[in-house]
């Protein structure tokens, strides 16, 4: 009970402070040093540290200020705006939240970051799961097969990932020191998760389906050069590793977010139409130069085409 008083209270603290910088800084060492507020940060996320919510819940009513301060889905949606934590993509609207029986602060921020998600649900499952594959190619060789990446732009969700008429429309991710630990705790509740089954495991799917995405650096560069991923890491080799691992030892299950996706680009990616024209276009519009020698060579072939026709015409008349 002492633990769980003394715990809560710093955590409760801890929260009110992130969301309600001031004077009350000045006096506080975890605030004075950046980097011990973004390991605390990363360290409030562990699956190990969690504490029971209603035990928040509890301390953070009982030590409410009279001049009302929000309540505490308020603090935990703004941990996940300016934290170390994947953006949302949503505003602080904590009424979303009210209603939902967190079990723990991890729990809450996942069900913050998958919220959005599940509206879409319709558009990326598949009737069939069965089957499906599980897997698509790289994103080096999809470009290969014609398909393009742009970066979403409405913002619904992070894992909110849509293809349409052979593009990729996928949200930024920004990616750096603390990323794989908050996935990988992620993942881990997910895990722990009842009737894992009949439960959209939305992080553990998206880690796959980056990880598919990636097999090495150059994917990596891919995604850069369209703002998908904005890599802090330092390198792409590191941040191609780091996806590779996160996905090792997961298993998916028969219930996966974007097994309709997975499909349509299998089918997009075998039409050799596809294949032809994504060639052609490497080959001869990749730069101007390449372009204007494409069209001087259909300029002299169409010369030599018609010098052909009126040495024709010249024989036949003669």
């Amino acid at each position: 009970v002492e633990m769980l008083c003394l715990d809560g209270c710093f955590v409760i603290e801890f929260l009110r402070k992130r969301r309600h910088p001031g004077s009350h800084w000045q006096n506080d060492p975890l605030f004075q040093m950046l980097w011990l507020r973004t390991a605390t940060v990363n360290d409030l996320i562990l699956f190990e540290n969690q504490l029971p919510f209603f035990v928040l819940q509890k301390l953070f009513d009982m030590t409410k200020s009279p001049r009302g301060e929000g309540n505490l889905i308020d603090l935990a949606i703004h941990l996940c705006l300016v934290g170390n934590l994947p953006n949302p993509g949503l505003n602080s609207h904590s009424e979303i939240f009210e209603l939902y029986n967190a079990v723990h602060l991890l729990g809450l921020v996942h069900k913050i970051l998958s919220a959005l998600f599940s509206e879409t649900l319709s558009s990326t499952m598949n009737s069939n799961p069965t089957d499906s594959s599980v897997f698509v190619k790289s994103a080096g060789e999809l470009r290969q097969s014609g398909i393009k990446f742009e970066k979403a732009e409405d913002g619904k969700s992070l894992f909110h990932i849509t293809f349409e008429n052979g593009v990729f429309k996928i949200p930024p991710l920004v990616v750096e020191d603390h990323t794989e630990s908050v996935f990988r705790n992620l993942i881990a509740y997910e895990e722990y998760m009842s009737n894992p089954s009949e439960t959209w495991k939305c992080v553990t799917d998206y880690i796959i389906f980056i990880d598919s995405l990636i097999d090495s650096p150059s994917d990596v560069e891919t995604l850069r050069r369209h703002d998908i991923i904005e890599n802090a890491l330092g390198s792409d080799e590191a941040l191609s590793t780091m996806f590779n691992k996160l996905s090792k030892n997961v298993n998916v299950g028969g219930r996966f977010c974007y097994t309709k996706i997975f499909d349509d680009v299998d089918k997009y990616s075998r039409k050799r139409w596809h294949i032809w024209r994504a060639h052609l276009l490497r080959k001869y519009f990749n730069n101007p130069w390449s372009f204007i020698a494409f069209l001087a060579a259909c300029a002299l072939l169409l010369l030599a085409t018609v010098q052909a026709i009126f040495s024709i015409l010249q024989y036949t008349s003669a």
